[in-house]
C-alpha cells in the first residue's frame, strides 16, 4: 500500500472515531434522537504567544436532531432537560446544572426536526493547549414527554450522582 493511501486510511479512521465520540443517538419509542453539542457563541480570547494563558468564553446547547420513525405521526410534546457542566474554578472541579423545558411540534411520520435545548456557558482558560481549566459538559439527560409515553435519554451512567452535587447555574460572566 502506497504511503498516500496508507495516510488516507488513517485519517479517515480518526475522523470516524472523533464524530461518533461526540455523536450520541438512540432509537426508542417511534423518536430517533441524535445529540451533539453546538457552539451558540464563542466570545473566547484569541491565543497569542505573549501570553501563558488563553481565557474562554462559549455559549454552548445541545441540537437534537428528532425524527419520526413510527408508522403513525407523533403528536405534539415537551422536551425537558438537565444538563450538567464541570467547573475549573479555583483548580478544583465543581458542577452545575441548567434545567429548563422546550417545545416539540407534532411530527408527521417520517419528519425530522432540529432543535436546539440545554443553553450552558463554558469558561476558564488553557494553559497552551492543555484543556485542564476548560469547562466541560459532563453530562446530560432529556426525558421527551408524549401525551402518556416518557422517553428518557441520559448521556452518561453515573448521571444521577453528578445531578446530586450539583449546583443550579446562575447567569456567569468571565473574570476579566
Amino acid at each position: 500500500m502506497k504511503p498516500f493511501a496508507r495516510l488516507t486510511i488513517s485519517i479517515l479512521f480518526l475522523a470516524s472515531v472523533w464524530a461518533t465520540a461526540t455523536l450520541f443517538a438512540m432509537e426508542k419509542d417511534g423518536l430517533r434522537v441524535e445529540i451533539v453539542p453546538k457552539v451558540v457563541a464563542d466570545r473566547s480570547a484569541y491565543p497569542s504567544s505573549f501570553s501563558l494563558t488563553t481565557e474562554v468564553d462559549e455559549d454552548m446547547s445541545l441540537k437534537a436532531t428528532i425524527r419520526n420513525v413510527s408508522m403513525k405521526d407523533s403528536p405534539e410534546s415537551t422536551i425537558d432537560y438537565v444538563v450538567i457542566v464541570q467547573r475549573w474554578d479555583a483548580e478544583r472541579s465543581l458542577y452545575n446544572s441548567y434545567k429548563g423545558s422546550e417545545k416539540l411540534q407534532a411530527l408527521r411520520f417520517g419528519e425530522q426536526v432540529e432543535v436546539d435545548i440545554g443553553n450552558y456557558h463554558l469558561g476558564g482558560h488553557l494553559h497552551g493547549n492543555s484543556p485542564q481549566h476548560k469547562d466541560k459538559l459532563a453530562a446530560w439527560k432529556i426525558v421527551v414527554n408524549q401525551g402518556g409515553k416518557t422517553i428518557e435519554l441520559v448521556s452518561a451512567s453515573n448521571f444521577d450522582s453528578l445531578n446530586k452535587v450539583a449546583e443550579p447555574a446562575h447567569d456567569r460572566k468571565p473574570r476579566r
